[in-house]
């Protein structure tokens, strides 16, 4: 015999008490995702103060894809230029260091959104969207700093760094995704 009164059950002649907090289920990823967010938001913090202090150049904007990185490339396959130092510096620091500095933003961005179990139908869905928002997270981020840097005299905005970046968050979640733990557990 069941009765159910305001403040708790009557079963069998006896009242128990209902529990009146929230019970939240535990997850075994929980403290991955948290400490992947806490990277995420350290990784952030990191690459602003490192974009967004004043630099030693002028203000300047470039809005043609690659238009800086193109020739320096062609220096560099030209046995008759006299700028290939130059022109390897040039392309070794900017367009390896920009991929090079969110390859972490992705990893952290990966490991706090990855997908989890699913039945297999839906894997394929989970996993396109899962790309699409680490990607796209890079690619707002990127964008936004150099947004920022409009406004620092100093700095110089770059479509090509956007790209980069970009392409780093995605390498960076590619690590990720190829670690064969990841990969079972999706």
């Amino acid at each position: 015999m069941r009765e159910k009164g305001s403040r708790g059950e009557k079963e069998n002649g006896r009242t128990r008490r209902c529990s009146s907090t929230l019970s939240l289920p535990y997850s075994p990823a929980l403290p991955l995702r948290l400490t992947a967010w806490l990277a995420v938001a350290l990784i952030g913090i990191w690459l602003l103060s490192m974009t967004l202090r004043p630099g030693s150049q002028l203000n300047g904007i470039n809005l043609v894809l690659f238009s800086q990185k193109w020739p320096a490339f062609i220096c560099l396959l030209e046995p008759s230029c006299s700028e290939q130092r130059v022109a390897f510096r040039f392309l070794f620091v900017d367009v390896l260091g920009n991929i090079a500095v969110f390859v972490p933003l992705g990893a952290a961005l990966a490991v706090a959104i990855l997908p989890t179990r699913r039945a297999p139908q839906q894997r394929t869905r989970l996993h396109g969207r899962w790309w699409l928002k680490v990607i796209t997270a890079g690619f707002l981020f990127s964008l936004s700093i150099e947004l920022a840097q409009l406004a620092i005299p100093t700095r110089a905005t770059d479509v090509d760094d956007v790209v980069l970046n970009t392409l780093g968050t995605a390498i960076g979640a590619a690590i990720i995704w190829s670690l064969p733990k990841v990969t079972r557990n999706e």
